[in-house]
This record gives structure tokens, C-alpha cells and sequence, in this order.
């Protein structure tokens, strides 16, 4: 714990508001106020108690991290998708806005006589929270450039958003915190299905089918044509009409002499005779009249969501794919894979999962 003699700090600091509030009837407030402590206590489990410092607002908590810079961001979503995945429809609808700071502070105590934070950190993380939508998590440019130290998955994560003056017409850069492409929003329990990304798997499957549905008329209409193409044996003739039309045009039918049989059985010999020497060119139309290839279609690859709180190496089949947060989702072909999420604090968690084409299989685990 910190002591007063000893000065400012340079910590990490988290300050979460519950949105509408004030405006809520106390008997709500009451029933908000039980559901977000026990709602934080589950998200600060990762978190050892002498690396953290809670302290009540009424409306919402502070809190500083002594410990991981990242521990605050990791905390500050593990909260959020809680709450998003725990709805009570049987009580008030919660929501809360996360503000995130990395600045000086220093623990004093109140006129009560209660350990109380003031300082231009836990000022600045107040502010950032004020400029969040509900559900929204900001960070600080300080913060960001801390955590973006860590890890540049970390950086990836965070979104910058336009710059912002508090009351005290101050100016901050801000960081949003954005949800990856390809995964269901925070707000989907576990299980359930995102319709925006199930309307894209139908469109990827309608998609598939059209094709399949254009190359099997593709290959009727060509299997037709090649029915109705002429025979072998009359492709030779063809063959000596092409060596003679560029030289002469068309003869009327009227215009040609009869001959007398015996003439018309020589020049019959002749027209057969003369096509042997063109075999090589006339084997060309016969050759195109073979079966078309059968054209594969390639089968999409199925993917995998995580939800790893606070924090987890992912490996797939062995090999090493990513760490949770920030990493979410991961493409792999059909089939079964072992997954493995690592943690140095706890015991690592194994399962086999069947992955389908086209669909996501999601992972949630907690350390505890």
C-alpha cells in the first residue's frame, strides 16, 4: 500500500462510470450498484490485491495498478464484455463508459479518514471517460504509448479517435478500443450469433452455391454442343472446302455441269484420297470434342474466436498463433484441432474442437 510521506507515483489508472446513474431510482441504484461490484471483483480477479488500489465514486470505481500497464486495459475489457454478456433482464440494464490513464498520483486519505487517490493522473483518466460513448473504452495518448510498448498487438488494438477538450479546456488525444473485424461484438452472450456476421456467412454461402450453379450449366451447354457437333468421319471434308474457298467464292448448284457416272465415282476417289494427307490438321475439331475438366471448388476455411480473460498464448495444433487480447479470431481449414491457451501464472487449458466450413467456433476461458 502506498503511504502519503511517500510522495507521487507514476501508475496506471482505470476510472469506470455506470452510465445514467444519477437518474436512476434508488432502489435501481441499489440493485446496478450490487451487480457492478460483483461484476468487478470477478474482473480484478487476475489482478494480485497488493497491485491494485479500488476505491468507490458512487457511480462507478477508480482504480490504480501498481503492477503491468497492460493490466488496466486487460481488466477494463474483461469488464466490459461481462457486463455486454450478462444482460439481467430480471434488473435495470447496465452500461458503463472506461477511461484509461497512465500519470501521477498519490494516495492520501479523506476527510473520513478513507484512502482516497488524487493527482493529474486520476484527473486525466476522469476526463477520457467523460469523452466515451456507452460501452466505450478511451485511453490516454500517455497510456497508449505505454502499452504499445508491451506489445504491438496491444497498438493495434486501440483506434484513434479525433481530439477532445475537458472542462478545463484542456485537449487530449484519445484511443478507442475497437472490437477485430470477423468477431461477434461484445454484446453477444456466449453462443449466441452475430446477425450482421451470419448474414455475410449466408451471402459467402449463396455465393458458393452460384458458382456451383454456373459451372454445372457451363458444362451442359458445351456437352450439348458437343452432341450436335458433325461427325469424325465428315471433319476431312471440311478440311478440303477451308484449302478452297479462300481462292474461288460459292457455285450455284444450277451452275454445275452434271458428269457422267463414271467421272463422278473418280472424282469421289479423289475427294477421299486427297484428305489423307490433311490427318494432322483435321484431328484438331475431334480432340476439342473430349469431356471438359471438372473444375474443383475450393471449400472456405472455418475460423476461431477467442475470449480469453485476462490473457492467454493461443496454440493451435501446436504452433503458436497469437496472445488473447488482443488477438481474436484466427482462420483454420475443417476439421479437428487441439487448442492450447498458455498462461505463466496458471495451468494451461486444452480442447479438441471440429471446425465447420464457413463458421466460427468460439472459445471463452477465464484463468482463475
Amino acid at each position: 500500500m502506498l503511504d502519503q510521506k511517500e510522495g507521487s507515483l507514476v501508475t496506471c489508472m482505470a476510472f469506470i462510470e455506470i452510465v445514467d446513474y444519477a437518474r436512476k431510482p434508488v432502489a435501481e441504484q441499489i440493485k446496478l450498484t450490487e451487480r457492478f461490484n460483483l461484476l468487478l471483483s470477478d474482473a480484478l480477479k487476475p489482478v494480485a490485491p497488493g497491485d491494485r488500489i479500488v476505491l468507490d465514486t458512487g457511480n462507478g470505481a477508480a482504480l490504480a495498478f501498481l503492477g503491468k500497464p497492460e493490466g488496466a486495459l486487460q481488466v477494463a475489457i474483461s469488464l466490459r464484455d461481462e457486463i455486454a454478456a450478462d444482460p439481467s433482464p430480471s434488473g435495470p440494464t447496465m452500461m458503463v463508459r472506461i477511461g484509461i490513464n497512465i500519470g501521477p498520483v498519490k494516495l492520501v486519505k479523506d476527510a473520513s479518514g478513507d484512502p482516497s487517490i488524487i493527482g493529474d493522473g486520476i484527473v486525466v483518466a476522469q476526463s477520457v471517460t467523460s469523452f466515451a460513448a456507452p460501452g466505450q473504452i478511451l485511453v490516454s495518448h500517455s497510456y497508449r504509448e505505454a502499452v504499445s510498448r508491451v506489445s504491438k498487438e496491444y497498438a493495434r488494438l486501440l483506434n484513434s479517435e479525433s481530439s477532445r477538450t475537458d472542462k478545463y479546456l484542456r485537449e487530449h488525444r484519445v484511443y478507442a478500443v475497437v472490437s477485430p473485424t470477423g468477431m461477434p461484438p461484445a454484446s453477444a452472450p456466449d453462443g449466441a450469433s452475430d446477425p450482421v456476421s451470419g448474414r455475410n456467412r449466408n451471402l459467402r454461402i449463396g455465393a458458393l452455391a452460384a458458382v456451383a450453379a454456373i459451372l454445372v450449366i457451363a458444362v451442359g451447354v458445351r456437352s450439348s454442343r458437343i452432341k450436335q457437333s458433325p461427325p469424325a468421319e465428315t471433319a476431312p471434308a471440311a478440311v478440303v472446302a477451308t484449302d478452297s474457298v479462300a481462292a474461288t467464292p460459292p457455285v450455284a448448284p444450277e451452275a454445275i455441269p452434271a458428269a457422267p457416272p463414271q467421272a463422278e465415282v473418280k472424282t469421289q476417289k479423289k475427294k477421299t484420297i486427297k484428305p489423307k494427307v490433311d490427318v494432322a490438321s483435321a484431328a484438331t475439331p475431334v480432340q476439342a470434342a473430349s469431356p471438359p475438366t471438372p473444375v474443383a471448388v475450393q471449400v472456405p476455411p472455418g475460423s476461431l474466436g477467442f475470449a480469453i480473460a485476462p490473457w492467454g498464448e493461443i496454440y493451435i495444433d501446436g504452433a503458436k498463433r497469437g496472445v488473447s487480447p488482443p488477438l481474436t479470431e484466427v482462420q483454420v481449414a475443417p476439421g479437428k484441432h487441439n487448442i492450447e491457451v498458455r498462461n505463466t501464472s496458471f495451468p494451461s487449458y486444452s480442447t479438441t474442437i471440429e471446425v465447420t466450413s464457413g463458421v466460427q467456433s468460439k472459445i471463452k476461458y477465464k484463468f482463475n
